[in-house]
């Protein structure tokens, strides 16, 4: 993975990074209708972010694609933890809890992280991709540890890209 600095970022290491964060949350939801101890099986009709923004790209991408594919994630994302909560095959009921993203992405009124359609701040961007990747492996340890049939949800589905000054 390339740099991606809080005060700037390569286009085509942003679009590898998001195309791989959404690529394997879309294998995880498949993954989860897979699992036979899983007792849910709408974790992909009602989760998945679908495809990247069209026009999305590793030369360029708008603040509108992204905010759209970040809207579409969280939505996806809070929707999955609450199936998995209410999923009588899951025994773990704290994924919400623990693992929920709470924050608004394009909200009225400027807050901290704000991230709006008309303008967002890279350092800003570069906390959220972290938000996601840190709830991301965490849900995946959660489920490994939560003896479902598939015991290897971190070796599958981690984000192994880091977000940070250093860009490794």
């Amino acid at each position: 993975m390339g740099k991606l600095y809080s005060n700037g970022v390569n286009q085509g290491d942003l679009y590898d990074l998001i195309s791989g964060i959404n690529t394997k949350f879309i294998a995880l939801l498949t993954q989860l209708v897979a699992d036979t101890t899983a007792a849910t099986t709408t974790y992909l009709t009602g989760c998945t972010p679908g495809a990247l923004p069209s026009g999305m790209s590793g030369t360029g991408m708008s603040q509108d694609q992204i905010v759209a594919w970040l809207q579409r994630y969280v939505t996806g994302w809070n929707a999955m933890l609450a199936l998995l909560d209410a999923d009588t095959g899951v025994a773990a009921t704290d994924y919400v809890s623990g693992q929920a993203i709470t924050d608004a992405i394009n909200p009225s009124a400027y807050a901290a992280h704000t991230i709006n359609s008309d303008g967002m701040s890279q350092g800003d961007l570069i906390y959220w991709l972290n938000v996601i990747i840190t709830k991301m492996n965490a849900v995946n340890a959660k489920l490994d540890a939560d003896n479902l049939q598939l015991s290897d949800y971190v070796s599958l589905f981690n984000v192994t890209d880091t977000v940070d000054e250093a860009g490794s």
